[in-house]
């Protein structure tokens, strides 16, 4: 009974540590890509009044509104089960600023972003973007 009792308890705080983890947006929450330390910073900041639940992270978000400026703020978006969406991001050196300025920093996950598109950070902004297919090398035979 007391070693159920220990492997619930380790399985629980390794549950624990992974969703803070995505949460925050720590380096090994998208492997594979880039994760800019001063987003990750910015977003930590942002969201420190706010607390997801399960397979939640929190994301910057437009609020609702009748009058077209519309204010934006810290919200919660669900997670379906994973904390990564398929697809790879260019490199950071190409991922620039739209032509009408906007946000410089949109999104913090994935799931700060609409449909498919997926969390691209660069050196100095972070876009929604649609990913990009995996390369296909050729087949040695």
């Amino acid at each position: 009974m007391a070693a159920y009792t220990v492997l619930l308890f380790i399985t629980v705080l390794v549950s624990l540590c992974c969703q803070i983890s995505a949460q925050l947006g720590g380096p090994d929450a998208i492997p594979g890509r880039y994760r800019n330390p001063k987003i990750i910073r910015y977003y930590s900041f942002f969201c420190r009044n706010i607390q997801c639940g399960f397979e939640a992270v929190c994301e910057r978000q437009t609020y609702p509104c009748l009058i077209p400026t519309c204010s934006d703020g810290p919200s919660c978006v669900q997670t379906p089960g994973a904390s990564l969406k398929p697809g790879r991001c260019p490199r950071p050196s190409y991922i620039r600023a739209r032509g009408g300025g906007g946000r410089r920093y949109e999104c913090n996950t994935d799931y700060g972003c609409s449909g498919r598109n997926i969390c691209c950070h660069g050196y100095r902004i972070s876009r929604c973007m649609r990913p990009r297919r995996p390369r296909q090398y050729p087949r040695k035979y």
